[in-house]
């Protein structure tokens, strides 16, 4: 999918010129039938949409490719933060059971700048999707009574991959470090690339791995940890983000 019908349809007439250039390797033999060459050859659909806002239901799609489209985002300095956001919620809810979104960013969560946008955007997106799926089940959108809990029930768990490499040594004057490294020298990453997976797990067990933690001393009905910093929770008392977060590093 696009924002710009241009460029969609710019797609789509590409499409056209190729299929009609695989139309010609059909077979000349009558006796067999006409088959093209690359008959296995799976042709995409193109779409202008707003990916702030699918048409898609919830759960459709087993893997979602995202590459630089929240990096462009982000250039927009007002807007940005809260439109990626929305993205990576409308992505987290169309993604199946059992599937996972895959973004590529320019953006390393090995740095802080990277690990900034990780929480601010990915798990923030994450968490609004968490909350708005909790409210819908829990009938709240509707004003209807919450049911009562059910161990039964599956909740949605998330584990990020964060896949790069060991990062690149600088010295104060920029150079490139060989060998051994000092506490001075600055790590400088690459790209990453996130595989962002989709799980589901009893609620029960949900509960176990993500539980409240204890309100500390505060204003009647916050929810806050020992440091004080304010919690996100869903209807079942779950702190958010029901995320592992896991670091893969690749020689070479």
């Amino acid at each position: 999918i696009d924002y710009s019908e241009i460029v969609v349809n710019s797609l789509i007439e590409n499409q056209k010129r190729e299929q009609q250039q695989d139309q010609s390797t059909l077979s000349k033999d009558d006796a067999q039938p006409q088959t093209p060459k690359n008959a296995s050859k799976l042709y995409p659909t193109f779409q202008a949409l707003d990916a702030r806002s699918l048409p898609f239901s919830s759960n459709t799609y087993d893997l979602i490719l995202e590459k630089g489209t929240l990096d462009a985002m982000l250039s927009d300095e007002e807007e940005g933060v809260k439109n990626c956001v929305l993205i990576v919620k409308e992505m987290a809810r169309v993604t199946s059971e059992g599937g996972a979104i895959l973004i590529v960013s320019h953006l390393n969560a090995n740095e802080p700048k990277g690990m900034g946008w990780l929480q601010d955007v990915v798990f923030r997106g994450l968490k609004d999707e968490f909350l708005e799926r909790h409210q819908k089940r829990e009938g709240k959108a509707k004003g209807a009574e919450a049911p009562e809990e059910d161990d039964d029930k599956k909740e949605t768990v998330w584990c990020v991959e964060v896949h790069g490499g060991d990062g690149q040594y600088l010295d104060a004057n920029g150079d490139e470090i060989e060998g051994e490294v000092d506490d001075e020298a600055v790590a400088i990453y690459g790209p990453a690339v996130y595989v962002i997976r989709k799980k589901v797990v009893p609620a029960s067990i949900a509960r176990e791995l993500y539980g409240k933690k204890e309100k500390c001393a505060g204003a009647e009905g916050e929810n806050t940890t020992e440091d004080g910093t304010e919690q996100d929770t869903g209807e079942d008392g779950m702190v958010m983000p029901p995320v592992k977060l896991e670091f893969l590093t690749y020689d070479g």
